[in-house]
C-alpha cells in the first residue's frame, strides 16, 4: 500500500520551497508519513501526514503535462490557487488563521491512480503521469462533520468569521466560488476572543473557522473564460460570494 505514495529520489527535482511567516521552509518530502485519507475530491486526495512529529494535511492531484512544466501563469486554475496561497502569506497573523496555511509544494512523474468522483476528468488528465503535491495546514474538523454539534453561540461566532473572511478576499478582488460546508474547517481553541479586523474581538466559544479549497478562486488578474469572466462581473457587482447564494 505505502507503495502508491513513495517516489525515487529522481522525483524530488521539482521540490518547490515557499516563504511563509517571515520564514522560508525547505522539507524533506522522503520524510512524510501518510497515516490515512482525509478526503476525495474532483482531481485528487487528501490525507493525513506526519513530517517531524507534526500533522499535515497532504493534497495530492493529477495534473496535465503542461501544468507540470508551468509554474507562475494564472492561466491555470491550479496555479491560481498557489498564487492565492501568497495572497494568505501577506495578510496579518490574525487575517491568516481563517484561511488554510500552505508550507511547500512540488511537482513530479508518478504513478497515482484515482478515479474521478464525478466523471469529470479529461481523458489527457486520467491518462498523465504527473502529479502536484501541496503540504497544508491540518484543521480539525469540516463543519460539515460537526454543525448539528454546535450551540447557538457557536453557530454565531462562526457566522461572524466567515463573514469577515470572506469580506477579506472581496476587498482584494479574490472571489472563493466553492465556498460550502465541507470547504469550511475549524480548529478548536482555548483562546476565549479572535479578533476580526478593524472591528474588534469577539468571543470563540471554543472554534476558530477558516475557510480551505481554493482551486476556484478567482481575481480579475487571472486569464478566465466566458463563463468565468462573467461570473466575476456578476459577483463584483453584487459583492457576494455567488456559491453562498446557490448552496
Amino acid at each position: 500500500m505505502m507503495d502508491r505514495y513513495t517516489q525515487s529520489k529522481d522525483d524530488y527535482m521539482h521540490l518547490r520551497s515557499l516563504k511563509f511567516g517571515g520564514t522560508k521552509t525547505s522539507i524533506n518530502w522522503d520524510n512524510i508519513m501518510i497515516h490515512r485519507i482525509l478526503g476525495k475530491g474532483t482531481f485528487g486526495e487528501t490525507y493525513e501526514a506526519k513530517l517531524d512529529g507534526k500533522i499535515y494535511a497532504l493534497k495530492r492531484q493529477k495534473i496535465t503535462e503542461k501544468e507540470f512544466k508551468d509554474w507562475d501563469s494564472c492561466v491555470l486554475p491550479i496555479n491560481r490557487e498557489s498564487e492565492f496561497f501568497k495572497w494568505i502569506n501577506g495578510l496579518s497573523t490574525n487575517d491568516q488563521i481563517f484561511f488554510m496555511k500552505m508550507y511547500a509544494q512540488r511537482r513530479y512523474e508518478c504513478d497515482f491512480e484515482f478515479e474521478p468522483i464525478r466523471g469529470t476528468q479529461s481523458d489527457e488528465l486520467t491518462e498523465s503521469k504527473y502529479c502536484q503535491d501541496t503540504l497544508v495546514e491540518k484543521k480539525d474538523h469540516t463543519i460539515e462533520k460537526i454543525i448539528y454539534q454546535m450551540d447557538r453561540k457557536q453557530i454565531i461566532s462562526a457566522f461572524c468569521q466567515m463573514v469577515y473572511a470572506i469580506d477579506l478576499m472581496h476587498k482584494s478582488g479574490y472571489y472563493h466560488f466553492d465556498t460550502k460546508l465541507d470547504n469550511i474547517c475549524c480548529t478548536e481553541t482555548k483562546d476565549p476572543m479572535i479578533t476580526i479586523g478593524k472591528y474588534g474581538k469577539i468571543k470563540t466559544h471554543g472554534i476558530i473557522l477558516s475557510l480551505i479549497d481554493y482551486g476556484q478562486v478567482l481575481n480579475q488578474k487571472f486569464e478566465m473564460n466566458d463563463i468565468e469572466n462573467e461570473m466575476y462581473r456578476i459577483a463584483k457587482i453584487c459583492n457576494v460570494d455567488l456559491f453562498l447564494l446557490i448552496e
